[in-house]
């Protein structure tokens, strides 16, 4: 082949890659200036939610790592230990062991009304009733809702004659849970002490149909000492 075929040839060669070119640029301008200008950007659109929820979620996921590794859910986890060794102990009777873990707790996490709680009924145990009133004070204070705890403060004054206080905690507690027979059946007791014996036998029977049977035993001895109260009246 002669160079100077050659060169013709490149020439050509160059000549129909211009025309492809500029035929590729012509159809791209065309398409720019009749294609709807949404029909582009629905697709970029669609990319930008999906970063969007991407990092959303990212951030979520971080935010839930963060929250676990916070001092404060350490504290809580750090407390809720102690609590079950504390309650673990309570019920081996190891209660200077309960009290050890059960005061570690509150350290841990001071509004933690689980730990007073438990801290209260070993205090009871101990004989101790000031600093397990205190206790349950705290309990009603962090959890107004806690009704065992107004159960225990009930039978706590109670046992003090402190009759006035007994019965408030009581009520409460009934208000609380309605279906409550040892609460019923406590505030029947408070009453006859009172001397009040149709209270005393109402609350009786209420806790005898709760299923609670040291009740039913009492509404018999309250209205025999009604009778005997009558007659001799």
């Amino acid at each position: 082949m002669r160079l100077q075929d050659k060169g013709n040839k490149d020439y050509l060669a160059i000549g129909v890659f211009t025309v492809v070119l500029c035929a590729l640029i012509a159809i791209g301008v065309y398409l720019s200036l009749n294609i709807k200008r949404d029909a582009w950007e629905r697709p970029l659109q669609k990319i930008s939610r999906l970063v969007d929820d991407a990092a959303r979620y990212g951030k979520s996921i971080l935010g839930e790592f963060q929250k676990e590794r916070s001092p404060r859910n350490r504290q809580a986890q750090q407390a809720r230990r102690h609590v079950r060794k504390g309650y673990e102990y309570y019920k081996k009777n190891r209660l200077e062991k309960a009290l050890q873990e059960l005061s570690l707790a509150i350290e841990a996490q001071p509004k933690n009304h689980e730990a007073y709680f438990w801290r209260a009924r070993t205090f009871i145990r101990l004989e101790q009733d000031d600093k397990a009133i205190a206790d349950l004070n705290t309990v009603v204070n962090l959890k107004p809702g806690y009704s065992p705890a107004y159960d225990n403060l009930g039978w706590l004054f109670m046992r003090r004659n402190d009759y006035n206080q007994s019965l408030a905690n009581l009520d409460r507690s009934i208000e609380l849970k309605p279906d409550n027979g040892w609460a019923h059946y406590m505030r029947g007791r408070v009453h006859f002490k009172r001397g009040e014996i149709q209270k005393a036998i109402e609350n009786a029977k209420t806790a005898c149909n709760l299923g609670y049977k040291d009740a039913c035993r009492d509404i018999k001895r309250y209205e025999s000492d009604k009778t005997r109260s009558t007659e001799n009246g």
